[in-house]
C-alpha cells in the first residue's frame, strides 16, 4: 500500500456467472499467512450475505488445505461438509481449474490499485465497491453489453439461507468414513493419528495397520493392513462439532472466539 505495508485479499466468486461476491483484505503479504479464524470468518460472512453454496472449489494451499498433507481433511473442509457443502479440491499445480478466481486476482489488483491507500479500512471499502461494480456496472461486450447482474438475476436469490446451527456432525463422520489411514505400530505398541495416541499392543510393533472411522458407532477401527484382523476400536473424540468450531474460531453462540 502507499505506506509500504503489504496486504493480501481473499476473493470469493460465483463460478457460473464469474461474479465477484466478496474480496476480503487482510494485513499479511500472502494468503498462506491467513489464520483459520480469519479465513473462516470471511467465508461465513459471504455465506450470510449470499447463500449457502452447494459446492465449494478450492486450491491446495493454506489456509484451507495443508499442502504437505493434501489428502487429510482440514477443519474448514469439515465445517463445510457438516453444512451440507460438496468440497472440490483442484488438481495441484493446475491453476486453470480455478480460472475465474485466478483472473479476478489480477482484475481486482488493477481496478483497486492498493498503492493508492494508506490503511486497510479504506482499501476494504474500495474492494467492496469494486466487487459491486464488477457485478452490477461493468458491461460484458461479448454478452450483449449486459452486466452480470442482468445476465444472472438469480444472484440475488438466497435458496439456502446460512444458519450455523444447521451444522450436522453426522455428515462429517460419514465423509470421514471414506478415508483409510495407514500407520506402523510404534515400539511402545501404539500409533498416532491427528495428534492422538491409539493403543494397539506391543506384540504388533512394526506392523502396518489401517485406520477407518465407522460412522454408525463413531469409533476408529484399527486393523492389520495385511489381512484386516481387527486390533482395537477407539471412540472418536478427535472430530466433534465443538473441536471443529473451536479450531476455526467459532463460539457456541453464533459469534467468534478470537478478534479477527
Amino acid at each position: 500500500m502507499a505506506n509500504g505495508d503489504k496486504v493480501s485479499w481473499l476473493n470469493i466468486a460465483d463460478e457460473a456467472s464469474s461474479s465477484l461476491l466478496a474480496s476480503k483484505v487482510n494485513e499479511c503479504s500472502v494468503m498462506t499467512q491467513w489464520s483459520l479464524p480469519q479465513a473462516c470468518k470471511a467465508m461465513e460472512q459471504a455465506f450470510q450475505e449470499w447463500t449457502l453454496p452447494k459446492r465449494i472449489k478450492i486450491d491446495n494451499g493454506l489456509p484451507f488445505v495443508n499442502s504437505k498433507a493434501r489428502n487429510n481433511p482440514t477443519l474448514p473442509i469439515l465445517w463445510w461438509v457438516g453444512m451440507g457443502i460438496e468440497v472440490i479440491q483442484n488438481t495441484p499445480r493446475r491453476p486453470q481449474e480455478n480460472g475465474i478466481v485466478e483472473n479476478l486476482q489480477g482484475t481486482t489488483y488493477r481496478w483497486v490499485h492498493p498503492a493508492s491507500y494508506d490503511n486497510t479500512q479504506d482499501l476494504q471499502r474500495a474492494n467492496d465497491e469494486i466487487s459491486r461494480r464488477q457485478r452490477e456496472v461493468y458491461r460484458i461486450r461479448r454478452k450483449e453489453d449486459k452486466t452480470r447482474k442482468e445476465l444472472y438475476p438469480q444472484l440475488d436469490d438466497c435458496p439456502r439461507p446460512y444458519d450455523r446451527t444447521n451444522f450436522c456432525i453426522e455428515k462429517v463422520h460419514q465423509y470421514l468414513s471414506a478415508y483409510v489411514w495407514h500407520r506402523k505400530v510404534e515400539a511402545g505398541g501404539g500409533i498416532k493419528l491427528f495428534g492422538q495416541y491409539f493403543p494397539v499392543g506391543s506384540k504388533w510393533k512394526g506392523q502396518e495397520v489401517s485406520i477407518i472411522l465407522d460412522p454408525a458407532i463413531n469409533h476408529w477401527i484399527i486393523a492389520l493392513a495385511s489381512d484386516g484382523t481387527q486390533l482395537n476400536m477407539i471412540p472418536n473424540t478427535i472430530f466433534t462439532q465443538e473441536k471443529i468450531f473451536h479450531g476455526i474460531g467459532f463460539d457456541n453462540q453464533g459469534g467468534y472466539l478470537y478478534v479477527v
